[in-house]
C-alpha cells in the first residue's frame, strides 16, 4: 500500500509535535514499513499514492479554497482521502475571536475535510462521538510513544539520588495553550512552595514563554527551563531524559467541550520519563491513571490539589511506587510496538482492503 502523509506544518514548514506523535514515528516504525510505503513531503506526489493522509489543519497558510484544491488533486489521482486528528479543534477558543488559533477559517477547514474525507482517524473515543455528525466512518487509533526515542533497552529507569539538602522538584511541560490550566493550579501551588519553602522548586517548561506564567511566581522558588534550541520533537525527547529531573509533576487540565477529547499523552510522557504526577480527574486521565497507583487523580479544586501536591512531596516511597508503576503499563502497553500496526488496520478498513486489515 502506497500511502502519502500531509502534516500539518508551521508556517516555516516544520511539522508540529502531533504531526510527528500521530504520523511520522508511526509510519516510520519498523512494524509498519514491512507493509506500507511512505511519502511526506508538503504537497502530493506526482506517481500517486493508494491513500492520502491529511492532518488537521494541514498548513498554516491554508485557505478553503487551497483546502478544495487538494481534495480534487487527491479525486483525480483515484486516492483514498483520509482525515486524522487529535484535538478538538472545532471547540478550541470557539467564540474568542482574538485568538491565533483555532479562528472561523481553521474550524471551516476542519468540517471541509471531515465531511470529505473518505474516513476519519482520531485519537480518542471522546473525539470520535464529537465528530460522528459530520462523518459517520471513524476509526480510533490512540497516541503511543515511539521506544526508540523514549528507552534504554527495557528496563526501567533508575529511581533519582537525590542528596539530601537538593530541594524536590516539581515540574510541568506543555504548549502555551496550557496556560489556563496552569492557572487553575496556582494558588495551590503557590501554596506549597511558601510552606515548603527552601525545599522544593517548581520548574516550568514551554507554558511560560509569553512570561505571564513567570510573574506569578514571583519571589519563589521557581524556574523556567530552556531547551536550548531542542524544540522540535526528534530532539526534545533525548534532551527531555537527559535534562529533566523531576522528582515529581503536575498535568492539570480543565473540564470543558475541548479538553473532553483530549488524550492522555502527557501520562505517557511523564511515564516514559520515569516522572510520578498528579493528574486532574478529568475525561482524558481517570480511564488510564489508577490512583495511588499509577498516579494520583485529583479533583480541580484548590483544596483537592493542596492535599494531592502535599501527599507526594511528603513521601519517596509512594513518588518512586508511581513513578515505576506508570512506567510499567506506559511500556507494556502504549508503545509503537504494540500499537503501530493500528493504523494499517484503520487505513486498509478505510481504503476497502480487507486482505491488510489484519494483524
Amino acid at each position: 500500500m502506497q500511502v502519502h502523509l500531509l502534516v500539518e506544518r508551521d508556517r516555516y514548514g516544520n511539522p508540529h509535535g502531533s504531526g510527528q506523535i500521530r504520523l511520522l514515528r508511526p509510519f516510520s516504525h519498523p512494524s509498519l514499513t514491512e507493509c506500507i510505503q511512505t511519502t511526506a513531503e508538503d504537497d502530493l506526489p506526482r506517481t500517486g499514492a493508494d491513500v492520502v493522509i491529511v492532518e488537521r489543519g494541514w498548513r498554516a497558510d491554508a485557505t478553503l479554497e487551497s483546502v478544495e484544491t487538494l481534495v480534487a488533486a487527491i479525486r483525480k489521482q483515484g486516492a483514498k482521502l483520509i482525515y486524522t486528528l487529535d484535538d478538538n479543534l472545532l471547540d478550541l477558543h470557539r467564540g474568542q475571536p482574538w485568538h491565533e488559533f483555532s479562528t472561523d477559517l481553521k474550524r471551516n477547514i476542519v468540517r471541509y475535510l471531515l465531511r470529505q474525507a473518505d474516513g476519519v482517524i482520531v485519537s480518542t473515543q471522546a473525539l470520535k462521538q464529537r465528530l460522528l455528525k459530520l462523518n459517520a466512518n471513524i476509526y480510533v487509533v490512540p497516541n503511543a510513544l515511539d521506544e526508540r526515542l523514549f528507552l534504554n533497552g527495557d528496563t526501567a529507569p533508575p529511581a533519582p539520588e537525590k542528596p539530601a539538602m537538593e530541594p524536590l522538584i516539581i515540574g510541568y511541560m506543555g504548549t502555551h495553550s496550557h496556560l489556563l490550566d496552569l492557572m487553575m493550579v496556582l494558588e495551590p501551588l503557590r501554596a506549597i512552595l511558601r510552606e515548603y519553602r527552601g525545599k522544593i522548586e517548581f520548574q516550568l517548561l514551554g507554558v511560560a514563554g509569553n512570561g505571564r506564567a513567570a510573574q506569578c511566581f514571583d519571589a519563589l522558588p521557581f524556574r523556567v527551563l530552556d531547551t536550548e534550541g531542542n524544540h522540535f520533537y526528534p530532539d526534545f525527547v533525548p534532551w527531555a531524559k537527559e535534562h529533566l529531573r523531576w522528582d515529581m509533576a503536575i498535568a492539570p487540565l480543565e473540564d470543558n467541550e475541548f479538553t473532553r477529547c483530549k488524550s492522555d499523552i502527557k501520562f505517557l510522557d511523564y511515564a516514559l520519563l520515569g516522572i510520578p504526577a498528579v493528574y486532574s480527574n478529568v475525561e482524558a486521565y481517570r480511564h488510564t491513571v489508577e490512583h495511588g497507583k499509577s498516579g494520583l487523580l485529583c479533583d480541580n479544586t484548590p483544596k483537592a490539589w493542596r492535599s494531592a501536591l502535599s501527599e507526594m512531596a511528603e513521601s519517596s516511597a509512594l513518588r518512586h511506587k508511581l513513578a515505576l508503576s506508570a512506567y510499567e503499563f506506559a511500556s507494556t502497553y502504549r508503545l509503537l510496538r504494540q500499537s503501530a500496526l493500528d493504523w494499517k488496520v484503520a487505513i486498509s478498513a478505510i481504503a476497502g482492503m480487507p486482505c491488510l486489515a489484519t494483524i
